[in-house]
């Protein structure tokens, strides 16, 4: 899979407030109040949605632009590299930033080896196991 991108994406990918557009995203990842799981799809630029929303969603189907994916993802990288240089981050931050970098990547080991440590000293410090396991799973 090429990772490059072409000049209309890196154009768009300057526009929007990546903030918002990160917490959008990994605000849909968090627990549902129902513990369905997430039915989430990943938009190409053929779906356009409107420029004030940065997913779809149609109860427990999520859809997400991939510009907006990537917008998130590039938050949630920034968030990880400060937390790997001064260990500042809250663990809450963590969840999500790990959460959006996961969904764009599933194979990025940072965030997964971050996540995995989460997980263990949540589970080790008194945490319930199996809430925190659907937690995790949905």
């Amino acid at each position: 899979m090429s990772r490059a991108l072409d000049k209309s994406v890196i154009a768009a990918l300057k526009q929007g407030d990546h903030e918002k557009i990160f917490n959008d995203i990994s605000g849909i990842l968090v627990k549902q109040q129902d513990d369905r799981l997430l039915e989430i799809e990943i938009l190409g630029s053929g779906h356009t949605i409107d420029p004030d929303e940065n997913f779809l969603r149609d109860d427990n189907a999520v859809a997400v632009p991939k510009l907006r994916l990537v917008q998130a993802f590039i938050v949630a990288r920034d968030m990880l590299q400060k937390h790997l240089v001064n260990k500042s981050a809250e663990a809450s931050k963590l969840w999500l930033a790990t959460g959006a970098m996961l969904l764009m990547d599933p194979e990025h080991l940072t965030a997964a080896n971050t996540r995995k440590r989460l997980l263990q000293a949540e589970l080790s410090s008194g945490g319930e196991t199996l809430p925190v396991l659907m937690r995790e799973k949905c």
